[in-house]
């Protein structure tokens, strides 16, 4: 089992960044199961509603919020570019003579 740490914590957020889901990073080595990492952001929640918005496990909680919202922001223009690949084949197909 991966013990929490802020390296292993910026490494995580890094992945989800990228756009890797938990699944592909539980496989990486050195990364924590996806129950771990939820057990992180319970610990996180729990700190950060007794007012220790300074542990590590808070602000890993923010750092993950960010990452997912990076990874959401990714995956949206990722999708405007394949449907922006997708109409550009289109048009050239059927109306560029």
């Amino acid at each position: 089992m991966v013990e929490f740490s802020e390296e292993v914590a910026l490494a995580l957020c890094g992945q989800l960044a990228l756009g890797h889901g938990l699944r592909k990073i539980e496989k990486m080595e050195g990364m924590p199961s996806k129950a771990a990492v939820f057990q992180w952001l319970m610990e996180g929640e729990a700190y950060k509603a007794a007012g220790e918005n300074n542990h590590p496990k808070a602000l890993f909680l923010d750092q993950y919020a960010r990452a997912r919202e990076v990874q959401s922001h990714i995956f949206i223009l990722e999708s405007h570019i394949q449907l922006s690949l997708e109409i550009g084949r289109f048009v050239a197909e059927f109306f560029i003579p």
